[in-house]
């Protein structure tokens, strides 16, 4: 396994990867935008060093981690640049291995070199593996989130968490 930083040229794989984790309709409530949309923001992240990464197998990419900044996410306010908005995502056949682990250590470090001072998350109450595996990196729950309604029709509540990086300055 390899994990590094996403490029432009894995749009392709992450689109697809975002695709499947859609389709198992428990995790995400909505596909991913066209590669048009996405494809710029690839740029962006490769052009400044954003904290992304993939993990790729067999030369296939099966999973992404990214700390996006908040202002880049709606979140408004002086400190929004200093929140990296985190997104985990893992391919089902590859889950239980390691790999979420493996690259959320990877974005917490390079979150620190980036300039965050804190991350901030979701993740559905339901998604107990993702709960505890947040919660061993010092993520803690802050409240929760809105309800989703997925195609399918399932209904979930959503959980923040947050990680401060930078102890000396609480946001």
């Amino acid at each position: 396994m390899e994990i590094r930083r996403i490029k432009y040229s894995d749009l392709g794989g992450f689109v697809a990867l975002w695709d499947g984790v859609f389709k198992e309709g428990k995790y995400l409530s909505s596909p991913p935008p066209p590669a048009g949309g996405i494809g710029p923001v690839l740029q962006k992240v490769e052009a400044h060093k954003i904290p992304q990464f993939v993990a790729i197998v067999e030369n296939e990419l099966v999973a992404s981690a990214e700390a996006f900044p908040g202002d880049m996410c709606g979140l408004k306010g002086e400190n929004s640049s200093r929140i990296g908005v985190v997104g985990v995502h893992v391919r089902q056949s590859m889950r239980a291995m390691g790999i979420g682990r493996s690259l959320l250590e990877m974005l917490i470090a390079d979150s620190h070199r980036y300039g965050y001072s804190k991350l901030i998350l979701e993740v559905y109450e339901s998604n107990q593996p993702a709960k505890k595996l947040y919660e061993s990196f010092g993520f803690v729950y802050n409240g929760f989130g809105r309800d989703v309604v997925f195609p399918s029709g399932l209904k979930v509540r959503s959980e923040r968490m947050y990680l401060l990086l930078d102890k000396g300055n609480k946001i």
